[in-house]
């Protein structure tokens, strides 16, 4: 009933008027909803419909995030408590959980809420989410890249986005320590995994793939002069283009489709040049 109210545009008229009652169900509403109702019902339990019901759930929790993401939000003050810190400490670990489910569609709805969720959240709010719960942020990437080689197309292309934002988060060339979450040995784990499926015989498959990528290449471009550490940042940087350089001409000769490939390499190529530059500049 509720993922059929959720499907009804009607739904948006109401959660979206000025009375002040439904002001407070819009910053309420989708949090009590998903808490209280959705993710209870997302807990794995055997048999089939226990099944049904999990995926009837990711459902109903994709539409609410998808209804929260795209409201307009005419009053700066008023804010959901959906995003919140303690609110994602129990939604993102379920995703997580469910990422394994027997059935293709779940694990899809998963890979497209976490998506919404990640799309959301500063970086901040990612790093102290890490930090609250290590092991299942640790844990998040590797499962994502196993979802790769998923026998479902829809749920290998719904990991890509969820792995574009992810890694938005997660790598900042920028820092350091602790905090740097994602090193060069992490990227690279992430590239030899994507970069199989650019062999893939869909040409979906492949464009979802070459904008995990294209992302991942456009992160290298932030402005190293906004860094505490300049220096240390091109570093960081370099090693990683060096490495998918390597890493891409390689799979230039084996892989039967090369467009994305050579788009990349020739990316690849400016971005090289950029940094140089940047270095000579420093010196």
């Amino acid at each position: 009933l509720l993922q059929a109210i959720l499907s009804d545009g009607s739904f948006d008229e109401t959660i979206e008027s000025e009375l002040p009652i439904q002001s407070i169900l819009s910053k309420n509403f989708a949090t009590d909803v998903l808490l209280s109702l959705v993710l209870p019902n997302l807990v794995w339990r055997s048999g089939g419909l226990a099944a049904a019901l999990r995926k009837l759930s990711a459902a109903t929790m994709f539409s609410l995030l998808s209804h929260h993401n795209n409201r307009p939000r005419r009053d700066a003050d008023v804010e959901s408590d959906l995003y919140k810190l303690e609110t994602l400490l129990h939604l993102i670990p379920i995703l997580h959980s469910n990422l394994e489910d027997t059935e293709s569609t779940t694990r899809e709805l998963c890979c497209h809420c976490l998506s919404l969720i990640l799309e959301q959240i500063s970086r901040n709010d990612f790093q102290s989410i890490w930090e609250a719960d290590t092991r299942v942020v640790d844990t998040l990437y590797p499962r994502l890249l196993m979802l790769l080689d998923d026998s479902h197309d829809p749920v290998r292309m719904a990991t890509c986005t969820a792995l574009q934002h992810f890694l938005r988060l997660a790598y900042n060339p920028c820092e350091e320590g602790p905090t740097c979450r994602l090193g060069v040995s992490s990227l690279e784990e992430i590239t030899s995994s994507l970069i199989i499926q650019l062999d893939d015989p869909d040409a979906e498959i492949r464009r979802h793939v070459a904008e995990v990528f294209t992302t991942l290449l456009d992160i290298q471009r932030s402005d190293s002069n906004n860094c505490d550490n300049i220096a240390q940042s091109t570093e960081m940087k370099s090693k990683v283009i060096e490495m998918m350089d390597d890493k891409f001409r390689t799979a230039f000769k084996s892989h039967r489709y090369t467009q994305h490939i050579n788009s990349l390499l020739e990316n690849i190529l400016d971005l090289k040049k950029e940094i140089s530059q940047r270095n000579d500049k420093i010196i």
